[in-house]
């Protein structure tokens, strides 16, 4: 079942992702907006849209590029803080409590981490050519990405500017340079 309009004796079919509501480019069932694979190649599970209603939603969002460049840094903005990421295929997130067996690569300790219910390992980010993804390490207070619950142990496409909330510490991740690398 697909919905369409006719310009000009020509049909516009538009196909969304079920999870996220984005329009799905071309004939693939890989979303691009939130990284989730959408359904079976013959599309039967998508879930469409009126083609305006989604063409409005869609210029609403704020998300930022998807690509980085391989020598480009990742940033955590916390609280006006910019925390520059070590440049490596997985960092793993949380906070440290002593001296500790397995170690984090990004200690959130200094930002509260504790009392806001970030975990010891809460998640991790790999690059994976030129796209980074964000996996819950089945912490705790859980993980969002834009206000999206992520499931424990699944990966999802992480943006340019994407907000992350860990426990209830909210953060931003930038693609770039930090401000002492200009």
């Amino acid at each position: 079942m697909s919905i369409t309009t006719a310009t000009d004796n020509q049909t516009e079919k538009l196909i969304v992702c079920k999870f996220c509501q984005n329009p799905i480019v071309g004939t693939s069932s890989f979303c691009v907006h939130c990284g989730r694979i959408s359904a079976d190649p013959d599309t039967r599970h998508l879930t469409e849209l009126d083609i305006e209603t989604a063409r409005q939603h869609y210029a609403k969002r704020t998300w930022g590029n998807v690509f980085l460049e391989q020598p480009q840094r990742l940033i955590m903005n916390i609280e006006g803080h910019e925390l520059p990421l070590p440049i490596q295929d997985e960092i793993i997130v949380g906070r440290s409590v002593g001296i500790e067996a397995r170690p984090v690569d990004v200690d959130l300790t200094y930002f509260r981490a504790r009392e806001y219910g970030v975990s010891r390992r809460h998640l991790a980010i790999a690059r994976r050519a030129q796209f980074i993804y964000v996996t819950d390490l089945n912490a705790s207070n859980g993980t969002w990405i834009n206000d999206q619950r992520l499931i424990a142990g699944s990966a999802r496409l992480l943006r340019h500017n994407d907000e992350l909330q860990l426990g209830r510490l909210r953060l931003h991740i930038l693609f770039g340079q930090t401000e002492s690398d200009s």
